[in-house]
Order: structure tokens, then C-alpha cells, then sequence
């Protein structure tokens, strides 16, 4: 599964938030507009947001709707413990649908 995550707050790598990164194939960004131009080049399963509260957040979500209106996005605050299920989900349909 290809993920992107976009952390704004981190020049380092995937925070604790991105469980089990070594299962996917992460493309990382740490701005809104790399990200953006990230998604109109290239095709993800998912979007994942480290925002902790960056008031930028909505309208790069808004960007990337009227890009990719099917990309799936989850931000990490408002997911929190849940969000390993929501990718394993994420993962799981698109290994099924792959298998047909």
C-alpha cells in the first residue's frame, strides 16, 4: 500500500503516530504545497496528516479533494489509537481487490 505523510512539525522521520511504517510504502512531505504537488503527480492509497492543530490543515484537505475526491485521508489527531485498524482496513480491501 502507498501512503503519503505529510508532517508539518517534523523534518524527521515518520512520527509515533504512523504505526508499523515498515509495512507501507511512505512518501513523506513536511509542507502543505509539496504534498499538494505530491498528489497531483502521483497516485496514493492513502493520505495520512500529522497536523496537531496547524490551522492549514482544512483547506490543504480541500486542495487535495478537488484532486483526488477518492484518496482517502485520516489525520492523525483525530484518529489517534485507531488509526493502525483504519490503515489495516485501508491495506486489507486493496490487497482483496488486487486478488480478483
Amino acid at each position: 500500500m502507498k501512503l503519503l505523510y505529510l508532517n508539518t512539525h517534523s523534518c524527521t522521520g515518520p512520527s509515533e503516530q504512523l504505526p508499523e511504517v515498515n509495512k507501507y510504502e511512505v512518501v513523506e512531505s513536511t509542507s502543505f504545497e509539496d504534498a499538494l504537488r505530491i498528489v497531483r503527480t502521483t497516485c496514493f492509497d492513502v493520505l495520512v496528516i500529522d497536523d496537531r492543530g496547524n490551522p492549514g490543515t482544512v483547506r490543504f484537505i480541500a486542495g487535495v479533494r478537488a484532486v483526488r475526491p477518492q484518496l482517502p485521508v485520516f489525520v492523525t489527531s483525530a484518529w489517534g489509537a485507531d488509526l493502525p485498524l483504519a490503515l489495516e482496513s485501508i491495506a486489507a480491501v486493496k490487497e482483496m481487490a488486487t486478488a480478483c
